[in-house]
C-alpha cells in the first residue's frame, strides 16, 4: 500500500458532504479523518499534524469561522480552506484576510476542489522545507536504502554466514512426514556443535515432555522428547543465531539479543500450549526465536546507517523502530523474510514475521489465520522482552489492548509471563552451565546498566482496566518501586504515576477531580488520548520509546524522593 502524501481533516456536520469530499481528497492522495463540529475539529488538531483542514462553517457546538481563528493563530498552522454554502463577500473577505487559503461554495465539485487543495499543500510543504533546510543546523543525514540494494544484500549474507549445513538438512528432514527419528539424529550428528546445542535444549525448558527428569543424552532420544518438528525448528535457529551474534555489532548486547530470542520462543510455545488455536502454530516458534535476525543482518550490512541511527535515538528518544522505517523500504521482519527465503524456507512459515512493526490495531483487517499469528507473534516478542527485563533506551514500547488479549482467549497473562521468565532463566542458565563445562566460550554478559539499580519510589494508581499490569512490569525493570494507591487513598503533595491506558478520560477527572490534593502527575495513556490529559500532568503516550518512558518515571521519581527527604514526617489520621 502506497504511503499517503498528506494528512486532511474533513470538518462537517453533514455525513454526505464529509463523505464525498473525504473520497475526492483520497483520490488526490490525502489520509483523511473527520469531525462533525468545531470542537471535535480543536482536539483532533492538537493531537494530529494536519497538512490540510477542510471546514464548513455553520456547524454545532463550535462553528467554522472560530475554528478558522484559533488554527490559524498557530505558528506551524495547516493549510485552510473554507467549504461553506454561505456565500457572503464579506464573510468571504474577512477569512482570506486572517489568513485562509481558500474559499469553495456549494454545491461542489469535489474532484476540482480535491486538485486545488493537493496544489495548495504542496506549495505550503515546499516552502516549509526549503525553509527549515536554509535555517535548520547542519545534522548529517541517515542515508536511506533502496529495495534492490537490500535484497541483494540478503541475498549476500544468506551466502556467508557460517550456518551449519547440517541444520538446513536437519530442518528439512523434520519438515518432512516421511521420516526416521534414526535419520534426523544422524544428521544432527554430522555437526557436533549442533549435537550439542541440541542435547543442551532438549534437557532444558524447551522441552517439557521429560516428566522424569532424567538427563537425555542420546541424540534420537532428544528428538522423540523434544519433537520431530520442533527439534528442525530449534536446530536452525540455534545454527543461524550463533552465526550471526559471532559477528561483533558494537551497538547491541549480544547477549541481551539471544536472551530475547529464547524468551519469546518460550512466550510463543507458552501461548500456544495454553490456547485453542488450530490450524496457526505452524513456524511461530520458529519465527518467535528468530525474529531478531532481520535487525542484526541489517546491522552487519549497513553499519554506517545504524551507528547514526543510534546516535539519533540517544539524542531524540525515538524509536529504533521509528528510524529503521525512515531509513529502510523493509521492516525487520521482511527482511528476515529475504534471508529465509534465501535458505528455501517456505515463505509461508515465516509471514506473521512481515507484521512485527505493525501496530496491534493494523493487524484486525487481516484474513485468519493470519491475523491470530501475527497478533501471538508479536505478543510473545514483548512477553520475551518482559521475562528478560532488561531494556535498550530505544526499545518501543507498545501494550496490547484488552481487545486483543481477550480475542486471543489469554486467560492468565501474569501466569505466563511468570513461566516465561522462570524458563528463560533456567534455558540461558542450563546454556552457561553446560558450555563452562565443556570448554566452550558463552556469549560475554554485559554488566547490568543502572536502569536496574534502585532509583527511588513512586504513588502508583491502575485506572487502566487491562487484565496484566505491563506498565508496572515495565518500570520495575527500571529499579523504581511502585506503592499501588487506589484514587482515594493518594495523599496530598504526593508525586503520582498514573496508569491510564484503555480507560475512558472521564474515569481520570471522576477519580481526581479539580479540588482534590495531590503532587505532579505522571500520567501514561494511549496516543489517541493523550490530548485530553495535557493539561492535567506531564503526558507519556504509548507507544513510545523505553528511553522516553524511563526518563520520565526517573525524573518523578528522584523529585518525590527529594520532596520526602525536605519534609519533617507528621502523623496521619
Amino acid at each position: 500500500m502506497t504511503t499517503p502524501a498528506f494528512l486532511a481533516l474533513v470538518v462537517d456536520d453533514e455525513p454526505i458532504s464529509r463523505k464525498m469530499l473525504t473520497f475526492a481528497l483520497t483520490q488526490e492522495g490525502f489520509a483523511c479523518d473527520g469531525a462533525e463540529d468545531g470542537e471535535e475539529a480543536l482536539l483532533l488538531c492538537r493531537h494530529h499534524p494536519y497538512d490540510l483542514v477542510v471546514t464548513d462553517l455553520i456547524m454545532p457546538n463550535k462553528h467554522g469561522h472560530s475554528l478558522v481563528v484559533e488554527l490559524l493563530a498557530g505558528e506551524a498552522h495547516p493549510v485552510v480552506i473554507v467549504h461553506t454554502s454561505v456565500d457572503d463577500p464579506r464573510i468571504t473577505k474577512d477569512l482570506l484576510a486572517r489568513g485562509v487559503d481558500d474559499v469553495a461554495y456549494k454545491p461542489t465539485n469535489y474532484k476540482t476542489l480535491a486538485a486545488r487543495a493537493a496544489v495548495l499543500v504542496g506549495r505550503r510543504r515546499d516552502h516549509r522545507e526549503t525553509a527549515s533546510a536554509r535555517n535548520a543546523p547542519r545534522e548529517a543525514a541517515i542515508e536511506t536504502v533502496d529495495i534492490t540494494d537490500i535484497e541483494a544484500r540478503m541475498a549476500n549474507l544468506s551466502k556467508i554466514l557460517p550456518v551449519s549445513q547440517a541444520a538446513f538438512d536437519v530442518y528439512d528432514l523434520a519438515s518432512s512426514d516421511d521420516v526416521q527419528v534414526s535419520q534426523i539424529a544422524a544428521g544432527i550428528a554430522r555437526d557436533p556443535s549442533l549435537s550439542a546445542d541440541v542435547l543442551r535444549l532438549a534437557n532444558s525448558a524447551f522441552c517439557r515432555n521429560n516428566p522424569s527428569g532424567k538427563r537425555i543424552v542420546e541424540l534420537e532420544e532428544a528428538v522423540l522428547r523434544v519433537g520431530q518438528k520442533r527439534i528442525g525448528e530449534l536446530a536452525l535457529a540455534t545454527s543461524a543465531l550463533s552465526a550471526v551474534t559471532a559477528n561483533v555489532l558494537p551497538w547491541i548486547d549480544m547477549d541481551l539479543a539471544w536472551r530475547r530470542s529464547v524468551a519469546a520462543g518460550v512466550a510463543v510455545d507458552l501461548l500456544l500450549s495454553r490456547g485453542d488455536y488450530p490450524g496457526v502454530g505452524g513456524g511461530l516458534f520458529l519465527s518467535a526465536i528468530m525474529h531478531l535476525l532481520g535487525r542484526l543482518g541489517l546491522g552487519m550490512s549497513y553499519p554506517r546507517q545504524y551507528q547514526r541511527m543510534i546516535e539519533r535515538c540517544k539524542q531524540s528518544g525515538e524509536t529504533l523502530d521509528a528510524l529503521e522505517e525512515s531509513v529502510f523500504p523493509l521492516n525487520t521482519g521482511q527482511v528476515m523474510g529475504c534471508l529465509l527465503k534465501a535458505w528455501n524456507i517456505p515463505e509461508e512459515i515465516c509471514l506473521p514475521l512481515n507484521y512485527t512493526a505493525n501496530s496491534f490495531l493494523s493487524l484486525a483487517p487481516l484474513d485468519e489465520p493470519l491475523r491470530t499469528q501475527a497478533e501471538l507473534l508479536k505478543l510473545a516478542i514483548f512477553i520475551g522482552q518482559i521475562a528478560v527485563g532488561k531494556w535498550d533506551a530505544w526499545d518501543k514500547l507498545e501494550f496490547p489492548s484488552n481487545s486483543v488479549v481477550k480475542r486471543l482467549r489469554i486467560e492468565s497473562l501474569a501466569r505466563i509471563v511468570r513461566d516465561a521468565r522462570a524458563d528463560t532463566q533456567q534455558i540461558i542458565g542450563h546454556q552457561r552451565k553446560t558450555a563452562a563445562s565443556e570448554g566452550k566460550q558463552a556469549l560475554p554478559r554485559k554488566p547490568e546498566s543502572a536502569a536496574a539499580q534502585s532509583v527511588g519510589q513512586l504513588d502508583y494508581c491502575k485506572l487502566s482496566s487491562a487484565s496484566f499490569d505491563f506498565l508496572r512490569e515495565i518500570v520495575a525493570s527500571m529499579g523504581i518501586e511502585l506503592n499501588e494507591r487506589a484514587p482515594h487513598e493518594v495523599e496530598a503533595n504526593r508525586n503520582l504515576l498514573i496508569d491510564c491506558l484503555w480507560s475512558p478520560p472521564k474515569k481520570f477527572t471522576e477519580s481526581f477531580p479539580a479540588d482534590k490534593p495531590c503532587g505532579a502527575k505522571l500520567i501514561v495513556a494511549a496516543a489517541n488520548h493523550a490530548v485530553f490529559y495535557r493539561h492535567l500532568g506531564k503526558v507519556v503516550p504509548l507507544p513510545t520509546s523505553y528511553g522516553t518512558l524511563q526518563a520520565a518515571c526517573g525524573d518523578m521519581a528522584r523529585r518525590a524522593e527529594s520532596s520526602h527527604a525536605d519534609k519533617t514526617p507528621t502523623l496521619s489520621n
